[in-house]
Order: structure tokens, then sequence, then C-alpha cells
């Protein structure tokens, strides 16, 4: 309350029976289980099998912990509740600008606010 601003809190989504995840929760354990497996493939293809048992060990406990604790409907209900919040905040924030746009046009700036025009001439 010492800047006046709203705190960046929200209420959590409501999803029946449990507490929505935020999504970048979800993504970035998703993005480490594709480089993972790329990492397992490269690892494999050049002969390097203990790097590749490592990460494709890796990765199958991250598959494990993903879908044994947050299950896979769940994950793409947390991620489509993240994009649904994103896209409701930047229409809002198209909204207010538009609105901020048509409040402050040319007319409603008083003439003493207006920015002052030099024209010079040629040849004076």
């Amino acid at each position: 309350m010492l800047t006046g601003r709203r705190s960046p809190f929200a209420r959590t989504p409501k999803v029946a029976g449990r507490t929505a995840s935020p999504a970048t929760h979800i993504i970035v354990p998703a993005l480490l289980l594709v480089t993972m497996a790329v990492s397992t493939a490269a690892n494999l293809c050049l002969g390097r099998w203990s790097y590749g048992a490592f990460f494709g060990a890796h990765g199958a406990l991250l598959v494990y912990g993903i879908l044994t604790f947050v299950g896979l409907r769940s994950a793409l209900q947390d991620v489509q509740l993240g994009v649904d919040a994103v896209l409701h905040v930047l229409r809002t924030r198209s909204r207010a600008a538009r609105l901020v746009s048509v409040a402050v046009s040319e007319n409603s700036i008083p003439a003493a606010h207006k920015p002052a025009v030099v024209r010079f001439r040629e040849g004076a």
C-alpha cells in the first residue's frame, strides 16, 4: 500500500477438487523434458551410452513425477487457465488503451497545451 497500487496477486483460479498451478510451473518442466529427450537421442546417436542413459533415466523420472503429482489432464487445464488469464489481461489493456486514445483526441487538448508549429518560408 505504499505505492498506492494493487498487489499483483490475484485469487487462485477455481478448479474442481484442487488448486491450479501457474502455467509456467507446467510449461518449464515440459520444456525440460523435451531437452532431456533431445539430449538422450543425441548422446545415444553419438555413442555416449552413459550420458544417454543418464538423460533417459532423468527424463523417465520427470515423466513419472509429472504424471503422478500433477496428471496430464490437470496439467493441460492449468496451462489453459494460464493462457486464458494472459489473453484476458491483453484484451483489457488494449481496451483501456483505446479508451485513453479516444479521450485524448485532438479536440480535447486545450489550445495552451498544443505544441506550437513554426513554419519557415523559403526565400524570406
